[in-house]
């Protein structure tokens, strides 16, 4: 018994105790927006301008937001929305995740959350009567609303996702209203996913976010690394290392993952710094995730 706890004091002394390689570790969560957003200026200066319509009474320009995973179209919008919402004007930007609300109820009820400024609707609560209080209210107030759906696809697969989409575009004609729709998406597949009436009144600008080159990989995970670990914990090859395996694998959301399993190891080695050989053993371990 008095082994048990020995053991336990050092379980809880190993949770107490101040990470000592990181600074801050929410630099490594995939979902950590930084400060600065590297090597996305053309693709963020596009989205501005076809928001900017809406701060001067007009129509904001439709716009897919397109590319493959992990390059940066989900921060790009989440920043620029920030900035939006920042100048408190009659703008109102409503980010919503599909994979998490995937039904036209949780879709308006978001929407409506965010122009009422109230917390989450009842069950059961009619879907349409949600949809005209939002629209009584943008025309009333004289608000634009813009919409991002991330992962858009994941309300595509039913009949009634795609009258989202038709009542969203339909807004301007029925209500008066101003609305713009910003698809965040992998492939452009989804056009044909949508009803042939749709796609007639759904010409959007798209906005191609590409993959990341080594160079680029490396200044990301570098300011990352700047930001998560305390100073001199990883030099510059093993950085280069795993900006490669990144690169190569089209995916910075594994250097990410990397780095902070590194600095894991080598707090649980009980190393002050990053060596080679602790990315050695998580490349031979972590071999399949490459």
């Amino acid at each position: 018994m008095e082994v048990f706890f020995v053991l336990e004091n050092r379980i809880v002394g190993i949770f107490e105790e101040d990470n000592g390689l990181f600074n801050n570790e929410d630099a490594f969560d995939v979902h950590y927006v930084p400060k600065e957003f590297l090597f996305r200026d053309y693709q963020m200066k596009t989205l501005a301008n076809n928001i900017k319509p809406a701060f001067h009474k007009g129509g904001p320009i439709h716009t897919v937001i397109l590319g493959d995973y992990a390059t940066g179209k989900t921060t790009a919008i989440k920043k620029l929305f920030d900035i939006v919402k920042s100048m408190k004007k009659q703008v109102i930007p409503v980010y919503i995740n599909c994979k998490t609300y995937d039904t036209k109820f949780k879709i308006y009820s978001v929407i409506f959350e965010k122009i009422f400024h109230i917390g989450a609707l009842k069950r059961g609560t009619s879907s349409t009567l949600i949809f005209d209080k939002i629209m009584k209210e943008l025309k009333e107030k004289e608000k634009i609303v813009l919409i991002a759906l991330d992962d858009v696809n994941y309300i595509l697969k039913n009949k009634k996702g795609q009258e989202i989409f038709h009542e969203l575009l339909r807004a301007y004609e029925t209500f008066q209203v101003k609305i713009g729709v910003f698809p965040i998406l992998t492939s452009l597949e989804f056009r044909y996913k949508l009803d042939k009436d749709i796609r007639t009144i759904f010409i959007p600008q798209e906005i191609i976010f590409p993959h990341y080159t080594l160079e680029e990989v490396y200044g990301i995970l570098k300011e990352r690394a700047c930001i998560g670990f305390y100073d001199n914990v990883i030099n510059h090859e093993i950085l280069l290392k795993v900006s490669e395996l990144a690169t190569e694998a089209k995916n910075i959301r594994l250097g990410l993952k990397l780095l902070h399993s590194l600095g894991i190891f080598a707090e649980n080695e009980g190393s002050p710094v990053i060596r080679m050989e602790y990315l050695n053993q998580l490349i031979k371990t972590q071999r399949k995730y490459l």
